[in-house]
Parts: C-alpha cells; structure tokens; sequence
C-alpha cells in the first residue's frame, strides 16, 4: 500500500496525483492524474480523475492511495476538497471528495461528498483496511468554536459514507495541515496523526484504532529527539513499512521568536504499533525559510503548511523528502526537495 501525491503501484506502475485547470471543464480545477510503466521514468498523458461537481466550483489538494487489486490490477483511492466563491466574498472550501478507480486509472467512479452538512474540510489521504473498508480524515472547522476532526467510513467500496468524532480542539493543524490516516494490511489497524495546540504549542498528536474507527486509543505525543525540546511541531505525514512499523515525519520550529524561521525535519518511529516512539532528526542544517517559496516573514506559517515532509517505508528504512533552501541565495532563492534514506536501527541501539 502507497499514498500520497506520487504513489507506487504493481509492475513498476507509478501515479502522480495533482490538481490543475482542465479546457473540457471551463478552466475550473480539476483532479488529474498521471500514471508511468516504467518506475517513474516517463509519464503518460494524466487523465481527469474527478471533474468539478458544480459550476464555478473548482478541486484542491487531491491525495491518492494504491492497493493492490484482482488480476493485477490497482486500486486508486482519491480524495480532494472541492471550493467554490462564497457568497460574500472570496472562495468557501466545505466538501471533502472520494473517488476510486478499480482499473489502474483507466476509468474513475463519480466523485462522492464524504461529509454531512455543514461542511469538511481538509481530507486526508484514503484508506483501506483487509475487508476492504474504505476510511478518511476531514476536519469540520467552526469560525467561532473548535475543530472537529472526524471519519468518514464506507463499507460499500466508496458509494457512501458515515461519520464519526474522532477528537475536539480549538486548533487542530494550521489553514491547509489535514491530519493523515493509513491502515495496517495485516491487522486492519487504524493509525491517525495530526497537530494541534492544546499543550499551548502546536505538537503532534497519535490515536489507533483497533476496531474499524468505532473507538480511538489515548493520544501520544510525538516528541522531537530531545525529549526536553520546546517549539512546534506542524505538518506530519504517516506510512507503514510491509512489516507494519509506522513512521511519521514531520516540521519543527524552535520557540525563540527569532528562531520561527528555522525548520527541522524528524522522523518518528514505531515498531510495536504505535505504543512506542523512537525519535531522529532528518535534516543535518536548519532551513531558513525566510528564503525559498516562503517570501516575506509574515508568509513563513503558509510553507510546510502547503508542503509537508513526506516518508515512504520499507522495512529496513525510511525514506523522507521535504523541502529545504540550504541552496538558496541572494540571487537564485533555491529551494529544493531533498531525499535521504533513514535506517531503522538495531533493537537496543543508541540514534547517531
């Protein structure tokens, strides 16, 4: 199982995942996605996975999830967040979308709102457990109250959904931070991180679940390699390696108000189903995000916050990206996506 915007499939297939205006639906924005036979070297023409549902409604933020299907072929789970102008002004973003396709992104089902009334917001990527339930994320954000943050459960392969209240905040993640879900294959476990601040500082949160979302185990803290370390924590990303160990990765910004625009990377990992965390620092500089796609200093939450760090698991190893502008000047302003393979160490050994 793979997800994210850019997934692997069977026999060397790879899916690439994006939203971008389309000319058969008036430039609104569509969900498109890309698929290689050949490891990711080349790409094929991307095919419209999910259209706009309405006039003047255009598709965000798409996330995509393979599982393997019958006959060699692969499952494709999408989900995206679909906005539209608000009636006063600007753009409304309140329903959270799945579609699927069960032909390896030949043909796709009609897009499904996972979410009742009033709104969601902020869909994770799908799951799907051994029974082959289908699961996401999406928050329900209130202007003058907490967020909710909710799952959205089909057990007939994505035609509709139920919800049920996973936890209550005043801040759960920042503007555009969705929490992530993944599901073991082998236990059908249900694993879930996001951030929020109910310690006063954003930090990230863990629940699981063992009995198909009906009820959550207690939160864990996911805390960076100095366990005595301040700041916030922000933007975190989940995958399981085939072994079932879980890995999270994630932002961290110190609490030196002159030190906000500096990011850490750290990977967080688990190998008894989430009961214990090791955790390790990723990156070996802190990123100044004063440059890069950043820009002014009132602009440094957006970023991460748009782009989170992303791990993809093997058993041995977790393999992170994220960005970081350790190449940037004055001039160029770089910002590039970094990849480093970070070894899961002996049982008992001490990190580097």
């Amino acid at each position: 199982m793979a997800n994210g915007p850019v997934a692997l499939g069977s026999a060397g297939r790879v899916y690439s995942v994006f939203g971008s205006a389309h000319v058969d639906d008036e430039e609104r924005e569509s969900v498109l996605v890309a698929t290689s036979t050949d490891g990711g070297a080349t790409f094929g023409t991307a095919k419209v996975a999910i259209r706009p549902t309405g006039p003047e409604v255009g598709l965000g933020r798409p996330l995509l999830t393979v599982v393997p299907g019958t006959g060699g072929r692969d499952i494709l789970l999408l989900s995206a967040w679909s906005c539209h102008p608000a009636p006063a002004a600007g753009t409304q973003c309140d329903a959270a979308l799945f579609a699927k396709s069960e032909d390896g992104g030949n043909t796709y089902t009609e897009p499904v709102v996972v979410n009742g009334p009033p709104a969601g917001q902020n869909p994770s990527q799908p799951a799907m457990d051994p029974d082959g339930v289908i699961y996401l994320t999406f928050q329900r954000r209130f202007a003058d109250g907490p967020v909710e943050l909710f799952l959205a459960k089909s057990v007939d392969g994505g035609r509709t959904f139920s919800e049920t209240l996973i936890d209550r905040q005043v801040q759960i993640g920042v503007q555009y931070d969705p929490a992530k879900l993944v599901a073991d294959p082998r236990s059908g476990a249900l694993y879930t991180v996001w951030a929020d601040s109910r310690t006063g500082r954003f930090q990230i949160f863990f629940r699981k679940s063992n009995d198909k979302g009906v009820s959550w185990g207690e939160r864990s803290v996911l805390l960076s390699p100095n366990r005595d370390a301040t700041g916030s924590s922000r933007s975190p990303w989940i995958s399981l390696a085939p072994n079932g160990r879980i890995d999270v990765v994630y932002y961290h910004t110190g609490p030196d108000p002159e030190v906000q625009k500096f990011d850490e990377v750290y990977w967080n990992y688990s190998t008894d189903a989430g009961e214990n965390f090791l955790a390790r620092q990723v990156n070996e500089a802190p990123i100044d995000r004063t440059k890069g796609y950043s820009g002014p200093a009132g602009d440094l939450r957006q970023l991460g916050n748009h782009y989170p760090p992303t791990s993809s698991s093997l058993d041995d190893a977790a393999y992170v990206v994220w960005s970081d502008t350790a190449a940037a000047d004055e001039l160029t302003n770089t910002q590039d996506v970094l990849l480093r393979r970070m070894e899961v160490l002996p049982t008992g050994a001490l990190p580097p």
